[in-house]
C-alpha cells in the first residue's frame, strides 16, 4: 500500500529525503511544504545575492520545477502551526489540516538575537533567508557602512558579499580571532590579512554592550567603553532550531530535535534531519548540531530510506566547512581544532604565498585537517577520516603532497575492500 510522506521544509535535507524516497518507491505520495513564499533555493547562495554576483532569479536557477520532476507535490507559504502526532495530522496557520503516514521535520533554523541592550528597540536583523537578504539590501545606500556582529562562518560570508558589492564593512567578534571554531591563530592570520587588504575593518576581542539607533543609523557601544557608528547592523552570532510548532507533540528536544541513528525522533513515524536536529557525531556519538549541507544531505538520505521502509543507519556527523574569500579558498574538516592532548599536529604556514596546511593524526589515523590555498579535495580527506584508514607510513608524504597522496591512499583502500 502506498504511503503518504509529508516533508516540512525544502532545504538540502528535505530534497535529499524526497529523492531517496522516490528512488526506493515510485508510488508513494510525497508532499513538500515550506513556510517561505519562495521556490526552493540554497541558503549558501545568499552571499552571492548580497555581492551582486547573482540576482534573485539566479538564486532559483536550475531548481525550477525540481519537485515536479521527482513526482512530488510542493507547496510554498504553508506554515505549520501544530502537529497532532496521535492522529498523524498537521495544522497549517491558514487552518488547513493534512494527514500523513510518515513525517519528516526539516524546518531548519533561524538567527539568534543575542541579549544586547537596545537591540530589540533598534531592530534585530539576521541573515538566513531570502527575505532577510532583501530586507538588508533595502536598507543600504551606495555609501552605506555595515557592521556585522559575529565572526563565524555566516558573519564572514555576509561581510565578504557586502564588501564585494562595495560597501564599507566592519566585523565585530568577541573572540580574539575570526572563525575561532575552525582555524587556529596561524591560519586566521592569513585570512585576516586578506580581509584587511579588501578594506574590511576587523574588531576582534570586542564585546558589544549595547546598541542604539541614531540619526538613521546605529551606534554600537563596547564593554571597554569604546563606540563605533554604522548605517546598518547585521547580527550573525548563531542559530536556533525552528521547533516552536512542536510543543505538545512529545518529541524530545534539546538544542534541536533529538534523533537516533535512523533519524527517527522520540515519536513513532516522525523523523527529522538538517539544521533542526541534534544527532550523534562521528567520533564519539556525542549529541550536537552541525548545520552544514553535507550533514543535511546525509541525514535526509538516511531519513528518506527509513521512511520508505529500507533500513539505513546514520554514521554520525563530522565537522566540515569550506569557504572562498577574495580569490582564496579555506576549509577545515574533522577535529581540526582538537581540545585534548595526545594528538599529533603538523602545520606549515607560507605567508608569502598565502598558504597554510594542518593535519591532525591520532595513532596513525587522520582525524582532522585545515588548509588554505592548497591543492587538495576536502572530500577525499573527509573520507580518509570517516573510513579510519591508517596512513601511518604515509603521514609525512601526505602532509607534503596532500592532494596526490590522499587520492592514492583512497584508491588503494578501495582496491583492498
Amino acid at each position: 500500500m502506498a504511503l503518504k510522506h509529508l516533508i516540512i521544509g525544502c532545504g538540502s535535507a528535505a530534497v535529499s529525503a524526497a529523492e531517496q524516497i522516490r528512488t526506493i518507491n515510485a508510488e508513494d505520495d510525497i508532499h513538500v511544504v515550506t513556510m517561505e513564499d519562495a521556490d526552493p533555493y540554497s541558503p549558501t547562495a545568499l552571499p552571492y545575492l548580497l555581492s551582486g554576483k547573482i540576482n534573485e532569479a539566479g538564486l532559483f536557477k536550475g531548481r525550477e520545477g525540481y519537485f515536479g520532476k521527482l513526482n512530488c507535490r510542493f507547496s510554498k507559504a504553508k506554515e505549520v502551526l501544530e502537529i497532532y502526532a496521535d492522529q498523524k495530522e498537521i495544522v497549517y496557520r491558514d487552518g488547513e489540516k493534512e494527514h500523513y503516514d510518515k513525517l519528516l521535520i526539516a524546518s531548519g533554523s533561524r538567527p539568534v538575537a543575542p541579549p544586547i541592550e537596545g537591540l530589540a528597540e533598534y531592530g534585530f536583523l539576521g541573515i538566513r533567508t531570502l527575505e532577510d537578504c532583501k530586507k538588508l539590501l533595502g536598507l543600504l545606500e551606495k555609501d552605506s557602512e555595515v557592521a556585522v556582529l559575529g565572526g563565524g562562518l555566516v558573519g564572514v560570508e555576509v561581510a565578504i558579499g557586502l564588501a564585494e558589492k562595495g560597501y564599507r564593512v566592519t566585523i565585530i567578534e568577541k573572540e580574539p580571532r575570526l572563525l575561532p571554531l575552525y582555524f587556529d591563530k596561524d591560519a586566521e592570520g592569513i585570512i585576516r590579512k586578506a580581509f584587511l587588504e579588501h578594506n574590511i575593518n576587523l574588531l576582534t576581542g570586542m564585546e558589544v554592550r549595547g546598541v542604539q539607533g541614531k540619526n538613521g543609523g546605529v551606534e554600537i557601544a563596547f564593554s571597554d567603553g569604546g563606540m563605533i557608528s554604522a548605517n546598518v547592523l547585521v547580527t550573525c552570532v548563531g542559530v536556533r532550531a525552528n521547533v516552536d510548532f512542536l510543543k505538545g507533540t512529545g518529541i524530545k528536544i534539546g538544542r534541536g530535535i533529538r534523533v537516533d541513528r535512523t533519524m527517527r525522533t522520540s515519536v513513532e513515524d516522525i523523523y527529522a534531519a538538517g539544521d533542526v536536529v541534534e544527532a550523534p557525531d562521528f567520533f564519539n556519538a556525542t549529541y550536537g548540531m552541525n548545520p552544514i549541507i553535507l550533514s543535511a544531505v546525509a541525514q535526509g538520505r538516511v531519513a528518506g530510506s527509513n521512511m520508505a521502509g529500507v533500513p539505513e543507519t546514520y554514521r554520525g556527523w563530522t565537522s566540515s566547512n569550506i569557504f572562498t574569500f577574495f580569490g582564496n579558498t579555506a576549509f577545515s574538516v574533522g577535529l581540526s581544532m582538537p581540545a585534548e592532548e595526545g594528538f599529533e599536529v603538523v602545520t606549515k604556514r607560507d605567508d608569502h604565498r598565502g598558504k597554510y596546511k594542518k593535519l591532525v593524526f591520532d595513532q596513525g589515523r587522520l582525524v582532522g585537517a585545515s588548509m588554505i590555498n592548497t591543492v587538495v579535495d576536502p572530500g577525499v580527506l573527509l573520507c580518509l577520516i570517516e573510513k579510519g584508514i591508517d596512513v601511518g607510513k604515509e603521514k609525512a608524504l601526505l602532509f607534503e603532497q596532500p592532494g596526490i597522496i590522499s587520492q592514492r591512499i583512497m584508491l588503494e583502500n578501495e582496491k583492498k575492500s
